[in-house]
Protein backbone atom coordinates (compact mmCIF):
# COMPACT_ATOMS: atom_id res chain seq x y z
CA UNK A 1 0.00 0.00 0.00
CA UNK A 2 1.31 2.76 -0.99
CA UNK A 3 2.34 5.37 2.29
CA UNK A 4 -0.08 8.33 0.84
CA UNK A 5 -2.98 6.19 0.31
CA UNK A 6 -3.19 5.03 3.94
CA UNK A 7 -6.05 5.98 6.54
CA UNK A 8 -3.98 7.19 9.29
CA UNK A 9 -7.30 8.11 11.55
CA UNK A 10 -8.23 4.29 11.11
CA UNK A 11 -4.88 3.32 11.99
CA UNK A 12 -5.10 5.58 15.41
CA UNK A 13 -8.03 3.83 15.75
CA UNK A 14 -7.14 0.32 15.47
CA UNK A 15 -4.03 1.62 18.19
CA UNK A 16 -6.45 2.69 20.92
CA UNK A 17 -9.04 -0.43 20.51
CA UNK A 18 -5.93 -2.92 20.80
CA UNK A 19 -4.20 -1.11 23.37
CA UNK A 20 -7.84 -1.18 25.35
CA UNK A 21 -8.67 -4.89 24.54
CA UNK A 22 -5.00 -6.42 24.11
CA UNK A 23 -4.25 -9.31 21.90
CA UNK A 24 -6.95 -10.64 19.75
CA UNK A 25 -7.50 -14.63 18.67
CA UNK A 26 -9.00 -14.31 14.83
CA UNK A 27 -9.93 -17.33 13.53
CA UNK A 28 -8.17 -16.32 10.16
CA UNK A 29 -5.05 -17.27 12.37
CA UNK A 30 -6.05 -21.10 11.96
CA UNK A 31 -7.33 -21.27 8.83
CA UNK A 32 -5.42 -24.08 6.48
CA UNK A 33 -3.01 -22.03 4.42
CA UNK A 34 -1.56 -18.92 5.11
CA UNK A 35 -0.31 -15.23 3.58
CA UNK A 36 1.62 -13.19 6.19
CA UNK A 37 2.79 -9.77 5.46
CA UNK A 38 5.31 -7.63 7.41
CA UNK A 39 5.00 -3.53 7.63
CA UNK A 40 6.27 -1.02 9.85
CA UNK A 41 4.45 2.61 10.74
CA UNK A 42 6.58 5.42 12.47
CA UNK A 43 4.73 6.96 15.38
CA UNK A 44 6.04 10.68 16.04
CA UNK A 45 7.39 9.68 19.70
CA UNK A 46 5.64 13.60 21.00
CA UNK A 47 2.59 13.27 19.60
CA UNK A 48 1.39 10.16 19.34
CA UNK A 49 0.67 10.27 16.04
CA UNK A 50 1.01 8.29 12.99
CA UNK A 51 3.64 9.63 9.95
CA UNK A 52 4.36 6.86 7.65
CA UNK A 53 3.91 3.26 6.74
CA UNK A 54 7.23 1.36 5.31
CA UNK A 55 6.09 -1.85 3.51
CA UNK A 56 9.77 -2.89 1.67
CA UNK A 57 11.06 -4.91 5.37
CA UNK A 58 13.78 -6.55 3.69
CA UNK A 59 14.35 -8.77 6.94
CA UNK A 60 14.62 -8.84 10.68
CA UNK A 61 14.21 -10.51 14.30
CA UNK A 62 11.70 -9.51 17.45
CA UNK A 63 13.17 -11.21 20.63
CA UNK A 64 10.78 -11.21 23.83
CA UNK A 65 12.08 -12.36 27.31
CA UNK A 66 10.53 -12.70 30.68
CA UNK A 67 14.44 -12.64 31.79
CA UNK A 68 15.53 -9.53 29.79
CA UNK A 69 15.73 -5.87 31.29
CA UNK A 70 14.21 -4.62 28.67
CA UNK A 71 11.72 -7.60 27.78
CA UNK A 72 10.91 -6.99 23.59
CA UNK A 73 14.02 -6.26 21.33
CA UNK A 74 15.23 -6.23 17.84
CA UNK A 75 16.93 -5.40 14.49
CA UNK A 76 15.24 -4.23 11.59
CA UNK A 77 16.64 -4.04 7.74
CA UNK A 78 13.62 -1.88 5.75
CA UNK A 79 13.86 0.47 2.48
CA UNK A 80 12.15 3.70 2.19
CA UNK A 81 11.62 5.25 -0.84
CA UNK A 82 12.26 8.74 0.34
CA UNK A 83 14.33 8.81 3.52
CA UNK A 84 13.27 9.05 7.08
CA UNK A 85 14.85 12.24 8.71
CA UNK A 86 15.30 12.66 12.39
CA UNK A 87 15.28 9.05 13.47
CA UNK A 88 15.75 10.16 17.37
CA UNK A 89 11.86 11.76 17.69
CA UNK A 90 9.84 8.62 15.96
CA UNK A 91 8.82 5.43 17.76
CA UNK A 92 8.69 2.43 15.12
CA UNK A 93 5.79 -0.27 15.22
CA UNK A 94 6.32 -3.68 13.62
CA UNK A 95 3.16 -5.20 12.80
CA UNK A 96 1.99 -8.16 10.31
CA UNK A 97 -0.81 -9.45 8.59
CA UNK A 98 -1.85 -12.82 8.66
CA UNK A 99 -4.43 -14.18 6.17
CA UNK A 100 -6.11 -10.65 5.99
CA UNK A 101 -5.80 -10.31 10.19
CA UNK A 102 -3.79 -7.57 11.63
CA UNK A 103 -2.46 -7.33 14.88
CA UNK A 104 0.97 -5.60 15.80
CA UNK A 105 4.19 -7.32 17.05
CA UNK A 106 5.85 -4.41 18.70
CA UNK A 107 6.35 -0.90 19.52
CA UNK A 108 9.73 0.25 19.32
CA UNK A 109 12.64 2.60 19.49
CA UNK A 110 14.77 2.92 16.74
CA UNK A 111 18.81 3.13 17.21
CA UNK A 112 21.76 3.30 15.67
CA UNK A 113 20.86 3.60 12.36
CA UNK A 114 23.23 2.53 9.19
CA UNK A 115 21.67 3.99 5.85
CA UNK A 116 22.31 2.61 2.36
CA UNK A 117 21.48 4.94 -0.06
CA UNK A 118 20.25 2.85 -3.57
CA UNK A 119 18.47 3.46 -6.52
CA UNK A 120 15.41 1.61 -5.15
CA UNK A 121 15.62 4.21 -2.29
CA UNK A 122 17.29 3.93 1.12
CA UNK A 123 18.16 1.11 3.24
CA UNK A 124 18.29 1.44 6.44
CA UNK A 125 19.31 -1.68 9.80
CA UNK A 126 17.68 -0.56 12.39
CA UNK A 127 18.69 -1.72 16.67
CA UNK A 128 15.15 -2.01 17.88
CA UNK A 129 14.04 -1.68 21.82
CA UNK A 130 10.72 -1.15 23.54
CA UNK A 131 10.03 1.69 25.46
CA UNK A 132 11.28 0.52 28.96
CA UNK A 133 14.56 1.86 27.38
CA UNK A 134 13.27 5.20 28.19
CA UNK A 135 13.28 4.48 31.86
CA UNK A 136 16.51 2.21 31.69
CA UNK A 137 18.66 5.06 30.44
CA UNK A 138 17.18 7.67 32.69
CA UNK A 139 19.01 7.71 36.16
CA UNK A 140 18.29 9.49 39.54
CA UNK A 141 20.35 12.40 39.37
CA UNK A 142 20.42 12.48 43.29
CA UNK A 143 19.38 9.54 46.01
CA UNK A 144 15.21 9.06 46.05
CA UNK A 145 13.39 8.33 49.58
CA UNK A 146 10.11 7.79 49.82
CA UNK A 147 8.78 7.76 53.41
CA UNK A 148 5.84 5.54 55.00
CA UNK A 149 2.43 6.09 53.92
CA UNK A 150 2.89 7.44 50.11
CA UNK A 151 0.69 4.99 47.65
CA UNK A 152 3.51 3.42 45.66
CA UNK A 153 0.67 2.22 42.69
CA UNK A 154 0.16 5.42 42.16
CA UNK A 155 3.99 7.02 42.82
CA UNK A 156 4.67 5.06 40.22
CA UNK A 157 2.18 6.01 37.40
CA UNK A 158 3.45 9.56 38.27
CA UNK A 159 6.75 9.34 37.84
CA UNK A 160 6.78 6.93 34.80
CA UNK A 161 4.56 9.56 32.96
CA UNK A 162 7.25 12.65 34.40
CA UNK A 163 10.06 10.56 33.08
CA UNK A 164 8.21 10.93 29.37
CA UNK A 165 6.20 8.00 29.04
CA UNK A 166 2.30 9.41 28.93
CA UNK A 167 0.74 5.67 28.10
CA UNK A 168 0.97 3.82 31.65
CA UNK A 169 -1.80 1.42 32.76
CA UNK A 170 -1.01 -0.17 36.08
CA UNK A 171 -4.15 -2.02 37.93
CA UNK A 172 -4.68 0.70 40.73
CA UNK A 173 -4.96 -0.68 44.34
CA UNK A 174 -4.05 1.32 47.19
CA UNK A 175 -0.59 -0.16 48.26
CA UNK A 176 1.26 1.95 50.93
CA UNK A 177 4.70 1.42 52.33
CA UNK A 178 5.32 0.74 55.91
CA UNK A 179 8.70 1.90 56.19
CA UNK A 180 10.98 4.42 54.37
CA UNK A 181 12.22 3.03 50.46
CA UNK A 182 15.50 4.15 49.47
CA UNK A 183 17.61 3.95 46.26
CA UNK A 184 21.53 5.86 45.34
CA UNK A 185 21.77 8.55 42.69
CA UNK A 186 22.43 7.11 39.48
CA UNK A 187 20.13 3.98 39.73
CA UNK A 188 18.37 3.94 36.81
CA UNK A 189 14.73 4.64 37.09
CA UNK A 190 13.26 1.29 35.65
CA UNK A 191 15.43 -0.48 38.73
CA UNK A 192 13.31 2.07 40.99
CA UNK A 193 9.59 1.24 39.67
CA UNK A 194 10.48 -2.77 39.11
CA UNK A 195 11.59 -2.85 42.74
CA UNK A 196 8.44 -0.92 44.05
CA UNK A 197 6.20 -3.60 41.75
CA UNK A 198 7.91 -6.46 43.25
CA UNK A 199 7.35 -5.10 46.74
CA UNK A 200 3.41 -4.53 46.21
CA UNK A 201 3.23 -7.82 44.77
CA UNK A 202 2.89 -6.73 41.04
CA UNK A 203 4.67 -7.70 38.22
CA UNK A 204 7.78 -6.04 36.35
CA UNK A 205 6.68 -3.29 34.47
CA UNK A 206 6.08 -4.54 30.63
CA UNK A 207 5.69 -2.76 27.05
CA UNK A 208 3.11 -3.77 24.94
CA UNK A 209 2.86 -3.82 21.40
CA UNK A 210 1.03 -1.29 21.74
CA UNK A 211 3.05 0.97 23.34
CA UNK A 212 1.78 0.92 27.03
CA UNK A 213 3.93 0.93 29.48
CA UNK A 214 2.06 -1.97 32.17
CA UNK A 215 2.09 -3.87 34.94
CA UNK A 216 -1.04 -5.88 37.36
CA UNK A 217 -0.56 -7.72 40.41
CA UNK A 218 1.34 -11.11 39.97
CA UNK A 219 -1.57 -13.93 39.44
CA UNK A 220 -0.24 -17.42 39.87
CA UNK A 221 -0.05 -19.72 37.06
CA UNK A 222 -2.55 -21.91 38.04
CA UNK A 223 -5.00 -18.51 38.24
CA UNK A 224 -4.25 -17.69 34.83
CA UNK A 225 -6.66 -18.11 31.92
CA UNK A 226 -5.34 -20.49 29.17
CA UNK A 227 -4.71 -18.31 26.12
CA UNK A 228 -4.21 -21.20 23.97
CA UNK A 229 -3.21 -25.19 23.15
CA UNK A 230 -0.72 -26.96 21.23
CA UNK A 231 -1.58 -30.05 20.72
CA UNK A 232 -0.48 -33.26 18.24
CA UNK A 233 -3.31 -33.19 16.07
CA UNK A 234 -4.03 -32.32 11.99
CA UNK A 235 -4.35 -28.91 12.60
CA UNK A 236 -1.35 -28.50 14.93
CA UNK A 237 0.30 -25.39 13.74
CA UNK A 238 4.00 -26.18 15.04
CA UNK A 239 6.71 -28.39 13.46
CA UNK A 240 7.66 -32.19 14.69
CA UNK A 241 11.07 -30.91 15.38
CA UNK A 242 10.43 -30.43 19.74
CA UNK A 243 13.00 -29.86 22.50
CA UNK A 244 12.26 -30.71 25.76
CA UNK A 245 14.23 -30.31 29.07
CA UNK A 246 13.84 -31.44 32.68
CA UNK A 247 16.01 -29.90 35.59
CA UNK A 248 15.60 -32.22 38.42
CA UNK A 249 18.63 -30.25 40.62
CA UNK A 250 17.99 -28.59 43.95
CA UNK A 251 14.55 -28.92 44.33
CA UNK A 252 13.50 -27.06 47.78
CA UNK A 253 10.06 -28.52 49.49
CA UNK A 254 10.56 -25.66 51.99
CA UNK A 255 10.99 -21.88 51.83
CA UNK A 256 11.34 -19.57 54.19
CA UNK A 257 11.25 -15.42 53.57
CA UNK A 258 11.94 -12.67 55.72
CA UNK A 259 12.08 -9.27 55.34
CA UNK A 260 14.63 -6.47 57.19
CA UNK A 261 13.66 -4.69 59.92
CA UNK A 262 11.11 -1.69 59.06
CA UNK A 263 12.71 0.55 62.02
CA UNK A 264 11.26 3.04 64.35
CA UNK A 265 7.63 3.09 63.99
CA UNK A 266 6.72 6.71 64.23
CA UNK A 267 3.42 6.17 65.67
CA UNK A 268 4.45 3.77 67.80
CA UNK A 269 7.56 4.73 69.41
CA UNK A 270 8.99 1.21 68.80
CA UNK A 271 10.69 -0.99 66.42
CA UNK A 272 8.70 -3.20 64.27
CA UNK A 273 10.23 -6.63 63.99
CA UNK A 274 11.03 -8.53 60.70
CA UNK A 275 7.98 -10.28 58.69
CA UNK A 276 8.61 -13.98 58.14
CA UNK A 277 6.42 -16.38 55.75
CA UNK A 278 7.22 -20.00 55.32
CA UNK A 279 5.60 -22.60 52.64
CA UNK A 280 6.09 -25.74 52.30
CA UNK A 281 5.23 -28.63 50.27
CA UNK A 282 3.69 -31.76 51.54
CA UNK A 283 1.73 -32.58 48.38
CA UNK A 284 1.33 -36.05 47.99
CA UNK A 285 1.22 -35.58 44.92
CA UNK A 286 4.58 -33.99 44.16
CA UNK A 287 7.25 -36.45 43.78
CA UNK A 288 9.58 -33.60 45.61
CA UNK A 289 7.44 -32.79 48.72
CA UNK A 290 8.45 -33.81 51.77
CA UNK A 291 5.83 -36.58 52.15
CA UNK A 292 7.52 -38.28 49.65
CA UNK A 293 11.29 -37.23 50.38
CA UNK A 294 10.88 -37.86 53.87
CA UNK A 295 13.67 -34.78 54.51
CA UNK A 296 13.38 -31.08 54.18
CA UNK A 297 15.73 -28.95 51.70
CA UNK A 298 14.84 -25.41 52.71
CA UNK A 299 15.35 -22.22 50.80
CA UNK A 300 15.54 -19.19 52.97
CA UNK A 301 16.00 -15.57 51.16
CA UNK A 302 16.24 -12.63 53.91
CA UNK A 303 15.93 -8.43 53.44
CA UNK A 304 12.93 -9.12 50.93
CA UNK A 305 11.12 -6.54 49.89
CA UNK A 306 7.30 -6.50 51.01
CA UNK A 307 4.86 -4.24 51.48
CA UNK A 308 2.35 -6.31 53.88
CA UNK A 309 2.40 -9.75 55.78
CA UNK A 310 -0.13 -10.63 52.91
CA UNK A 311 2.16 -9.42 50.31
CA UNK A 312 5.36 -11.36 51.71
CA UNK A 313 2.89 -14.55 52.20
CA UNK A 314 2.01 -14.51 48.39
CA UNK A 315 5.72 -14.28 47.52
CA UNK A 316 6.58 -17.24 49.52
CA UNK A 317 3.54 -19.33 48.07
CA UNK A 318 4.32 -18.07 44.62
CA UNK A 319 8.11 -19.40 44.80
CA UNK A 320 6.32 -22.73 46.33
CA UNK A 321 4.43 -22.88 43.83
CA UNK A 322 7.49 -22.84 40.44
CA UNK A 323 9.39 -25.15 43.01
CA UNK A 324 6.41 -27.59 43.29
CA UNK A 325 7.86 -29.53 40.04
CA UNK A 326 10.96 -29.60 38.37
CA UNK A 327 11.73 -27.27 35.93
CA UNK A 328 10.62 -28.53 32.55
CA UNK A 329 11.56 -26.38 29.45
CA UNK A 330 10.10 -26.89 26.34
CA UNK A 331 11.06 -25.25 22.70
CA UNK A 332 9.00 -25.38 19.69
CA UNK A 333 8.72 -24.02 16.48
CA UNK A 334 4.76 -22.33 15.55
CA UNK A 335 2.88 -20.30 13.43
CA UNK A 336 3.01 -16.56 14.30
CA UNK A 337 0.40 -16.43 16.91
CA UNK A 338 0.08 -13.65 19.05
CA UNK A 339 1.43 -14.85 22.09
CA UNK A 340 2.42 -12.39 24.77
CA UNK A 341 5.35 -13.18 27.75
CA UNK A 342 3.50 -15.07 30.71
CA UNK A 343 0.44 -16.28 28.66
CA UNK A 344 -0.73 -19.95 29.89
CA UNK A 345 -0.25 -22.78 27.00
CA UNK A 346 -1.27 -26.26 26.89
CA UNK A 347 1.21 -28.65 25.20
CA UNK A 348 -0.25 -32.10 24.63
CA UNK A 349 1.77 -33.75 22.65
CA UNK A 350 4.75 -36.74 22.59
CA UNK A 351 3.56 -38.31 26.15
CA UNK A 352 3.68 -34.67 27.56
CA UNK A 353 0.14 -33.24 28.57
CA UNK A 354 1.40 -29.68 30.56
CA UNK A 355 0.09 -26.44 31.39
CA UNK A 356 3.23 -24.06 30.58
CA UNK A 357 3.97 -19.76 30.69
CA UNK A 358 5.29 -18.33 27.44
CA UNK A 359 8.80 -16.96 28.87
CA UNK A 360 10.46 -16.53 25.55
CA UNK A 361 9.31 -16.29 21.71
CA UNK A 362 11.66 -14.97 18.64
CA UNK A 363 9.98 -14.03 15.69
CA UNK A 364 11.65 -13.58 12.01
CA UNK A 365 10.50 -10.97 9.94
CA UNK A 366 9.97 -13.06 6.89
CA UNK A 367 6.98 -14.46 5.32
CA UNK A 368 6.58 -18.35 6.34
CA UNK A 369 8.65 -18.47 8.96
CA UNK A 370 8.39 -20.25 12.06
CA UNK A 371 7.95 -18.55 15.64
CA UNK A 372 10.29 -20.03 18.22
CA UNK A 373 8.53 -20.19 21.23
CA UNK A 374 9.42 -21.48 24.54
CA UNK A 375 7.26 -22.66 27.58
CA UNK A 376 7.95 -23.48 31.13
CA UNK A 377 5.87 -25.74 32.58
CA UNK A 378 3.70 -24.46 35.68
CA UNK A 379 1.79 -26.12 38.77
CA UNK A 380 -1.73 -26.47 37.81
CA UNK A 381 -4.60 -28.12 39.01
CA UNK A 382 -5.94 -30.90 37.01
CA UNK A 383 -2.29 -31.18 35.27
CA UNK A 384 -1.71 -34.43 33.41
CA UNK A 385 1.77 -34.69 33.18
CA UNK A 386 4.44 -34.91 35.79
Amino acid sequence: MPEEQIDWDALKKQRQEEAASGPRWDKRLFLPYRSEKYYAVLWDQRTMAPIRRLDNILGGSITASVDARIKTSGKLQVRAKTPVKDWARLLIQIRVVVNGFDFPLGMFMPSAPVVTYKESGAEYDLELNDLLLVLDQDKLDQPLGIGPGMNLVYWVMWATRQAGIDNVSIAWAEKVNKRPLTWDAGTEKLTVFNDIMDYVGYFSLTCTPEGAIVSEPYVLPKDRNVVYSFLENSKALFSADVTIQHDLANIPNKIVYSTQSTGDNQTAGEQQKPMIAVATNEDDSSPYSHNNRGRWIVEVKTDVEAESQEILNKKVQRRLENAKNPMVKVEIENALLPLRLNNICRFAAYGHDIYASVRKYEIELKPGSLMKTTLRKVNRQGQVDG
